[in-house]
């Protein structure tokens, strides 16, 4: 598996590198607003852009992973290798995970260092900060997941704008819904449906 895993990032390793530059940008927009004196306005105005963003990098990752995969014959190459397509999904999708683990843990513990140190102690801003947490972590896999079943469509334009539309339809929809429980459970079935017809897709499509 670990195999596998090390592949798979190899393979995607321009989406590592947009991920860790994406961390370092939202970082630098954090301390830069906060100390401007205007963290919270400023950052009401500019987060669903930078969210945008960075759920585009997660659904890039996804819908690449499967588009190379249809174009190269990557699975099929492993199969010669007595490797299960369980085993390459699975692999795959514990890469994507590790993609969104590492842009978004950094800006979150920047994020915590702000509302814990840098800020007034405010109880509001430390539990609308685990909510966000919470739901742009959702909001990844999602994005993520999504980008796991359009790259699997034939062509060339379904794979490279169906998630990106979806993205771009999701985010502002999730800004203004709110990120309460409501929200989280939403993006819950949302990765769960997406997830399974994905796998379904690539289980079942011929060599």
């Amino acid at each position: 598996m670990w195999t596998l895993i090390k592949r798979e990032i190899d393979d995607c390793r321009v989406f590592f590198v947009a991920g860790i530059a994406y961390a370092v940008c939202v970082i630098l927009v954090l301390i830069s607003t906060v100390y401007s004196g205007m963290a919270v306005k400023a950052l009401s105005s500019t987060s669903p852009t930078i969210l945008f963003f960075g759920m585009l990098i997660f659904c890039g990752m996804g819908a690449g992973q499967m588009y190379m995969d249809r174009t190269r014959r990557i699975s099929c190459f492993l199969s010669t290798l007595a490797v299960t397509r369980g085993a390459i999904f699975t692999a795959r999708v514990i890469t994507g995970l590790l993609l969104i683990l590492m842009t978004l843990v950094p800006v979150a513990a920047a994020g915590f260092i702000v509302v814990k140190v840098v800020l007034p102690p405010i109880p509001a801003y430390q539990m609308v900060f685990a909510d966000v947490g919470r739901t742009v972590f959702l909001l990844g896999l999602a994005c993520y997941c999504l980008g796991l079943l359009t790259g699997w469509a034939p062509g060339r334009v379904i794979p490279t704008l169906g998630g990106a539309t979806l993205t771009f339809i999701l985010v502002p929809i999730i800004v203004i819904k709110g990120f309460g429980t409501e929200t989280a459970a939403i993006l819950i079935a949302l990765t769960a449906v997406s997830l399974i017809r994905s796998r379904q897709h690539f289980i079942s499509t011929s060599l």
